[in-house]
């Protein structure tokens, strides 16, 4: 299956893209310690627990809303959260191995954005004096 991505990235090796449009390399993240070393640079934690740990105060921390985060074996998930709501919003899956930095930042983007759609209309409906 070819992505609209493909058309942008071309492949040098197994796990290493060169972009184009921003002229730098890009590996495939395959742990939360490497994550959290193209994310934030090095030295910050010591093992892969602590990188996890770490990475999910940020993501709660630098986002409007906050996210949640969470991992297994098979990747990283990623789901806006809107404080106040009951509303269930979508998990974003990253697979270990199948996912870049930019990858990543584009998720906790989009997972924040719906937590804060979800949270305003939220607010609206308590504003309106409505029950959701």
């Amino acid at each position: 299956m070819v992505s609209d991505k493909s058309e942008k990235r071309l492949a040098i090796g197994p796990k290493l893209w060169y972009n184009r449009r921003m002229n730098e390399q890009q590996l495939e993240i395959t742990s939360c310690f490497q994550l959290l070393e193209e994310w934030m640079g090095r030295g910050l934690v010591t093992n892969e627990y602590y990188a996890e740990n770490f990475i999910g105060r940020q993501l709660n921390k630098s986002t409007i809303c906050g996210v949640s985060f969470r991992t297994d074996t098979y990747g990283i998930y990623i789901s806006g959260y809107a404080e106040g709501s009951e509303a269930d919003l979508p998990e974003h899956n990253l697979r270990w191995g199948e996912f870049t930095l930019d990858d990543f930042n584009d998720t906790v983007t989009d997972a924040d954005a719906e937590g804060v759609e979800e949270w305003n209309a939220a607010q609206d409906m308590i504003a309106d004096g409505e029950d959701f």
